[in-house]
């Protein structure tokens, strides 16, 4: 992980936001028609199951172990890994519907509106859709955070502030393309201590300008503001909100709500919990970082340059 020093807190300064990028279905490579045959095609349907079994061999590559039709049935997609163009990538596979865009063009597109702003996110490798499927390879950017951490244990304090200080940064470049992520969470967060940007943001189809009109996809709840859990607007806080969470989480292994509460009343629990209930056995840079993010207004800038400086002094205390 590059050190706290790589950037200094008065550099880390809020962008003006910018109007969304117009990015053209051209901007995202495609393979050709015989890899596409081989990596789309050779997916069957289980008649009797009435579910997709998808390959353990794509492109003469191992794709999964196994079938995972359960997940398929429920949410229309897998993902794996295969070797692509010589090197480790990572895969989605989409059961595409009728009545509805695919999700993986909107994320590849997504990818590429963001790859403009910075080196964050994975390269989108190729994207094709034939037939009932699509797919999305992308760069394969390491493990995301929740294998790192079993629930109820805290990680390595000082790795804690350096996480959540890449995201900040990472943060600070996605709002300044006039985006918001809508769904900040540590599944959401890979780590590579082997690439030059250690840390990258994946799943980007939740992807929306800010401030978002109408009622957009609330993200995961456990993560998720109670604005996002009511289908409020949502703006650059609630990525604040997803992302002080998310510390809360990684310093500690757990936040206090219980995922079985109806959307709303989980919403007014993270409503009336204050940051120093979340912050009660934490260092007093988790407090402010977590009290800054939660009492921003709607149209609010974060001050991304002082939650990076609070995670410098997380990491100074040398927990």
């Amino acid at each position: 992980m590059s050190s706290l020093a790589i950037l200094a807190p008065q550099e880390l300064q809020p962008s003006s936001a910018h109007p969304p990028v117009e990015t053209t279905f051209d901007n995202v490579s495609t393979v050709d028609d015989a890899i596409l045959a081989k990596l789309i095609c050779s997916a069957v349907r289980t008649t009797y199951a009435s579910q997709w079994l998808v390959p353990t061999i794509i492109n003469g590559c191992e794709f999964f172990p196994c079938y995972d039709p359960l997940r398929l049935r429920h949410r229309g997609k897998v993902t794996g890994t295969i070797y692509f163009e010589g090197n480790l990538s990572f895969v989605k596979i989409e059961l595409l519907s009728c009545s509805t865009q695919s999700s993986l063009h909107v994320e590849a597109m997504n990818y590429q509106i963001l790859k403009k702003n910075t080196l964050s996110i994975p390269k989108v490798m190729a994207y094709g859709e034939d037939g009932d499927w699509a797919y999305l390879i992308l760069e394969d950017v390491g493990s995301d955070l929740s294998v790192f951490q079993l629930p109820g244990n805290g990680l390595d304090m000082c790795w804690v502030a350096e996480l959540t200080a890449a995201m900040v940064y990472l943060l600070c470049d996605i709002h300044a393309t006039g985006h918001i992520h809508c769904d900040i969470k540590p599944g959401n967060i890979c780590y590579d201590p082997y690439r030059p940007e250690p840390v990258t943001i994946v799943d980007l189809e939740t992807l929306q300008p800010y401030p978002t009109a109408g009622k957009v996809p609330c993200g995961t709840p456990l993560w998720a503001s109670y604005n996002a859990l009511l289908g409020n607007p949502l703006s650059r806080r609630d990525d604040m909100h997803a992302l002080a969470y998310t510390l809360v989480y990684l310093a500690t292994g757990a936040l206090p709500w219980d995922l079985q509460l109806p959307s709303c009343d989980l919403a007014r629990l993270k409503e009336q919990t204050s940051a120093a209930e979340l912050c009660c056995n934490l260092p007093a840079p988790c407090l402010s970082f977590v009290e800054h993010c939660l009492t921003l207004s709607f149209h609010q800038a974060p001050d991304y340059g002082f939650l990076f400086h609070c995670m410098g002094e997380l990491c100074s205390l040398g927990i």
